[in-house]
């Protein structure tokens, strides 16, 4: 199976680099292509030019034509990041708004309106997640970065797309012995999801 892993966290001595850790331990036999889009120095920025010519799917898939291939590559679309704003961090939603554009995730039709997904390949869809508030607070705003992708890039997937969504709240309380139970949890549920797909 092809595993996309988009990795949206600046820092490489983060909880969500140790995720990133264990998500290379549990496909080391998968084909994985990790995007790290901090690193990369990904521009989450929709200009004026990219805007005016965002429903041009040809041009939107020229300016981020890497993306949009390892987009069509893809079986499985995993994201790794940290909640701020109880979303996700700007680039991230930046790479959002950027790629899962007409032309790379949506067709349009010969009026220019979305006729459709463009990634109904994708038979898993997930994330794994950060959080510094507790899960209940986080249910009570209503974890739009949640939604975001659950409802709306999931749209975008095989119709029986399988989703996991692997949540670690209160972040800033966690002791070293809960950090390290997380990351056993998280490599656990993993290998779970991902059970005779590689």
């Amino acid at each position: 199976m092809n595993v996309l892993v988009i990795y949206a966290h600046p820092s490489r001595d983060s909880f969500n680099a140790a995720i990133l850790d264990v998500v290379r331990r549990v496909f080391s036999g998968a084909d994985l292509r990790i995007r790290d889009i901090n690193a990369e120095g990904f521009d989450p920025v929709l200009t004026l030019d990219r805007y005016n010519c965002y429903n041009d799917p040809d041009l939107n898939a020229k300016a981020v034509e890497d993306y949009a291939r390892d987009l069509q590559w893809a079986e499985a679309l995993m994201f790794i990041y940290p909640t701020w704003w109880y979303g996700q961090p700007a680039i991230l939603k930046g790479w959002l708004e950027r790629v899962m554009s007409p032309g790379v995730a949506v067709n349009l039709d010969d009026d220019g309106k979305p006729a459709g997904p463009k990634l109904n390949h994708i038979k898993v869809l997930g994330a794994i997640v950060t959080y510094g508030a507790p899960w209940w607070w986080t249910r009570f705003i209503g974890d739009p970065g949640r939604r975001i992708l659950m409802r709306g890039v999931r749209w975008l997937c095989m119709p029986r797309c399988r989703t996991f969504w692997i949540a670690h709240y209160n972040m800033h309380k966690k002791s070293r012995r809960q950090i390290e139970g997380g990351l056993h949890d998280t490599e656990r549920k993993l290998r779970k999801v991902f059970r005779g797909k590689f």
